[in-house]
């Protein structure tokens, strides 16, 4: 791949790069404090007309890679910054306190975090910081400038210019890297993505503060400085303490911070009543602090009242400025633009839902990677790949917290299963980048509310890979990944169709004497006989030295490119397999089709099948359909298919239908072929030609195949549509993106091919 621009000029010494920061919040001045301090010259761009910032009561949680940079950047390391909180303590219904769990935790606010980088950054002095600290060195210049709104970010291939309009009419810069820190409703990534929108969580949050003086002895005795939660129904609440104004730790002059989760559907009128300010404004994200009307403030605090214990209904009641926050979710796919000169980073990446407190913690870690991107110790994808990671798996973990509490227990386990996969997956591209030796990896980020039911914390089973049950996890999750693409394309869609034929067995002169309910039954044994016989073609296709370099490019994850074992230990993994996949249908059934796949698979990945031109590769692909259909057909019914011809026309008509269409798959996959110098259908006719190639086909196919089964007109509704749907998205989407969503859905128009077989006999029936 060719080398970015900031992977050109890292490392460099003695020519300083003019850096603008868009957005002056924490995250912008975490990662201007950074460049400054390798002698960058730095100016952030805020769009606030002030200096003197408002925090939004916002307590924050300095975690492990907070707790890092401070130490690493922080220059007024003598004043304290946060509140210790002595541990969690969950709560009951009666404010009692039901488990305790001994997990200090450093508390602090987005005020004293703000001035304390302010002061670090270009020296301003406040109430917080009345004493600038001196220079690092060898620093670059700082500049903070407040009232310019960015407009507009431009790249031609070599200069980057960043717009903006402030009060004088506003101006450009034209700087050799920019980094967008603008937030989570970030206008850059809006520019930058315009089709990436915000999808609404389901809830709301209620916050606020109260002086520890001016809640009671009983009151400040229930929480005592600790961190407190406490589920009611629909939601639940987090209290801890904070530093007071101007930074104070003093007790009696902290600060209690709240958060009260509270479900409300999107259209309803509560929400909409509490996102609108006194002027009537709707806002869309975050109520500002004194905009609240008092009608919708006191009938939330009339909800307090009912529901909650007295010493939450305390705090409520005393919260002079109020204010509410909807919880939205969004994910940039992507970190670096025009060719990394511009660099999007924390919440203008990816914002998280605040249950995990890990918004600051990702400010933090982006900014350390920022270093050693500046200093040429990682290049601009190992430091995409880490930030995207880190991005994703808290991302996903923030949802499953949401999950249990806001939502229900199946929703979480789904959640959680999606955060347990990213987990293991984010593990394996830290092993391979190699930053988590300093930045601290997975098994390092703990949270606090580790031990809470139904959140048991998974780094053991990452870090302690020295156990042998974790070794075993690790080896069988390599296994999985090595056919993990092909879930939904082949073990998914052949496994149905052996199923849903073998529901109406007649049709194709089957005669057997199992009930419906014993085909369903058999559903995992099919799913399984698919995917035992894919395996080892799998592990054969990835041990080639052109798939682990085409794999590097577009699935890094893969067990060989991640580096989860090595070629000779796939391939002899692969060995092993085969025997076991041999024996495996023997017993179950599928024999005949087990040993043609294993010598489809010979042609297609040790012969030149798949490279040497495009019919062979589309033959080869055919019949390996053919041999998973027939066989889970076979394993479906629990006999020995037979010769009937109904059942080869069927299977003849399959693989025609595979055959003239199957380079959907190679759509997506241009730039990888093109590596492996493969002769696809449109990389030797063109990408265009090869569009229609595919359209044309599936139009004849979208009418012939209903009409070979005798189907009634509701009968072609769906895979006509289906085809439509392809045919359209084929010739219009032409994105990599977009392409492996239209492979998708062409496997969904086969399945929908493989239920006509059982609809026509059922209307015949009928």
């Amino acid at each position: 791949m060719t080398a970015s621009f900031v992977d050109h000029v890292a490392g460099r010494t003695g020519t300083p790069l003019d850096i603008v920061v868009i957005g002056g919040s924490l995250t912008g001045l975490m990662h201007g404090i950074v460049a400054k301090r390798l002698g960058h010259n730095v100016r952030i761009l805020e769009r606030y007309e002030s200096s003197t910032r408002e925090g939004q009561a916002a307590g924050i949680s300095a975690m492990e890679y907070g707790t890092e940079y401070l130490k690493k950047y922080d220059l007024l390391s003598e004043t304290p910054y946060a509140v210790s909180c002595a541990g969690v303590q969950i709560l009951d219904k009666n404010a009692k306190v039901k488990l305790q769990i001994a997990r200090p935790l450093t508390m602090s606010s987005w005020n004293v975090l703000y001035y304390r980088l302010r002061a670090n950054f270009d020296g301003l002095t406040s109430s917080y910081c009345p004493k600038a600290p001196g220079s690092a060195g060898n620093d670059g210049k700082a500049i903070y400038e407040h009232g310019k709104q960015v407009t507009e970010v431009k790249f031609d291939g070599a200069t980057i210019v960043v717009e903006y309009a402030d009060d004088t009419g506003g101006g450009s810069l034209a700087p050799d890297l920019v980094i967008a820190a603008d937030g989570s409703t970030s206008r850059i990534r809006q520019m930058l993505l315009p089709d990436l929108h915000f999808t609404y969580a389901g809830y709301a949050i209620w916050r606020g503060t109260v002086l520890e003086r001016d809640v009671s002895e009983a009151t400040r005795n229930v929480f005592q400085t600790k961190t407190n939660l406490m589920t009611v129904n629909g939601g639940y609440l987090a209290v801890y303490t904070i530093p007071g104004e101007n930074g104070t730790i003093k007790p009696g002059e902290r600060l209690l911070n709240y958060v009260w989760y509270c479900n409300y559907p999107e259209d309803s009128r509560e929400l909409a009543a509490a996102m609108t300010d006194v002027d009537g404004k709707r806002h869309n994200n975050t109520l500002p602090i004194g905009k609240m009307s008092s009608t919708v403030w006191n009938k939330q605090k009339a909800i307090a009242t009912e529901k909650l214990p007295p010493p939450f209904v305390e705090l409520i009641h005393k919260t002079i400025q109020p204010f509410i926050t909807v919880v939205r979710d969004i994910a940039s796919p992507q970190a670096a633009f025009y060719d990394g000169r511009l660099l999007l980073v924390g919440d203008a990446l990816t914002p998280f839902r605040p249950h995990v407190a890990c918004s600051t913690n990702q400010a933090a870690l982006n900014a350390l990677l920022l270093e050693k991107l500046l200093r040429g110790e990682i290049n601009l994808a190992q430091w995409e790949r880490q930030v995207l990671g880190y991005a994703h798996v808290t991302r996903l973990r923030s949802i499953t917290w949401g999950s249990w509490y806001q939502v229900g227990y199946l929703a979480w386990a789904i959640d959680r299963a999606k955060y347990l996969y990213a987990a293991t997956v984010q593990k394996t591209s830290e092993n391979i980048s190699g930053t988590q030796a300093t930045l601290g990896s997975f098994e390092r980020k703990q949270d606090a509310m580790r031990h809470l039911p139904g959140h048991e914390y998974i780094g053991e089973s990452i870090a302690g890979r020295e156990h042998w049950l974790c070794k075993v996890r690790f080896h069988m999750y390599s296994i999985w990944l090595f056919t993990y693409s092909d879930l939904k394309t082949i073990v998914g869609p052949k496994t149905a169709f052996g199923v849903l034929s073998a529901l109406r067995p007649c049709v194709f002169g089957i005669s057997t004497t199992d009930t419906s309910l014993n085909v369903v039954s058999r559903v995992p044994v099919v799913a399984f006989w698919t995917w035992i016989n894919l395996l080892p073609f799998a592990i054969s296709n990835q041990c080639q030295p052109e798939a682990i370099q085409e794999d590097n490019l577009n699935k890094p994850w893969r067990p060989l490119p991640a580096k989860r074992l090595t070629p000779e230990q796939a391939k002899r993994l692969m060995f092993v397999l085969y025997p076991i996949a041999c024996l495996t249908s023997a017993y179950i059934g599928g024999i005949w089709q087990c040993l043609a796949l294993i010598a489809l698979g010979y042609w297609y990945n040790n012969r030149n099948g798949a490279d040497a031109n495009f019919i062979t590769r589309n033959f080869i692909n055919a019949c390996g359909f053919v041999c998973y259909t027939s066989g889970a057909l076979e394993v479906s019914i629990g006999q020995r298919l037979p010769l009937e011809l109904s059942l080869m026309q069927w299977f003849s008509i399959v693989g025609l239908v595979v055959f003239s269409t199957v380079q959907t798959q190679d759509m997506f996959d241009q730039a990888g072929d093109s590596l492996r110098g493969r002769r696809t259908v449109p990389l030797v006719i063109g990408d265009g030609p090869s569009r229609w190639s595919i359209a044309v086909p599936m139009a004849v196919w979208c009418l012939f195949v209903p009409y070979y089964w005798g189907m009634s007109t509701s009968g072609y509704v769906v895979p006509v549509s289906l085809a439509l749907v392809v045919i359209v998205r084929t010739l219009t989407k032409r994105s990599v993106k977009d392409d492996k969503l239209t492979f998708r859905v062409w496997n969904i128009w086969l399945v929908s091919l493989y239920l006509l077989p059982l609809l026509g006999s059922v209307a015949g029936l009928s």
